[in-house]
């Protein structure tokens, strides 16, 4: 083999591997970068959970799945609903048939919630339920409106559209009110009743 046949086969093995060296690195960049695992959320989180309603109870429905939100903090608390859509750009999730429990820093339920809808607020953990809403804290104290407002940032409960508060045989009626967590302190406002034992009427 001449020298001028020598050169041009090591040429073509040089410009053959160079081809073949561009084209793994360009393989390389074609890749789909991974796709990065999701991280839970350090407040909220949702974990589905099988529908506990007795047999036979009105509306029960067998193997139909229900969904539990827990939020982690300052106050936390669980919130079972029979369904829950969940609006990214909004940051809110909308619950249907839900229960809401409040717990202490032992866990202990404080308040709980039965209404038939709520919007939950997955940044500040704040709920709005609209009704009928029911609620009773640890001592039997009781709460009925239409709308109730959890407000997390000032660990308030705040009633509205018609209220009406049950404790130890006394009702008070009024148009909102205003409650600490464990219902201990209760402020009613807008024509304002209150029922005694006795049947004895008196307006605020």
């Amino acid at each position: 083999m001449g020298p001028e046949r020598r050169i041009e086969v090591v040429r073509s093995f040089r410009s053959l591997a160079l081809i073949i060296g561009l084209g793994l690195i360009w393989a390389g960049c074609g890749e789909a970068p991974p796709t990065p695992t999701a991280t839970p959320s350090p407040i909220l989180s949702a974990t589905p959970s099988p529908q506990e309603d007795p047999p036979g109870a009105p509306g029960a429905q067998q193997g139909v799945e229900s969904m539990t939100i827990s939020a982690k903090g300052q106050s936390p608390w669980s919130l079972k609903a029979e369904r829950i859509q969940y609006d990214d750009n909004t940051r809110q999730a909308r619950a249907r048939k839900v229960t809401w429990t409040l717990l202490d820093e032992k866990d202990r339920a404080l308040l709980e919630v039965w209404g038939e809808a709520a919007v939950v607020n997955t940044e500040t953990q704040g709920l709005s339920f609209e009704g009928p809403v029911h609620a009773k804290g640890s001592k039997g104290e009781e709460i009925t409106c239409k709308k109730l407002l959890w407000d997390s940032q000032a660990r308030k409960l705040r009633g509205s559209q018609g209220v009406e508060v049950r404790r130890q045989g006394t009702v008070m009626t009024g148009e909102r009110l205003t409650a600490s967590p464990d219902l201990k302190q209760v402020e009613v406002e807008g024509n304002v009743r209150i029922y005694f034992n006795s049947g004895e009427e008196q307006k605020g």
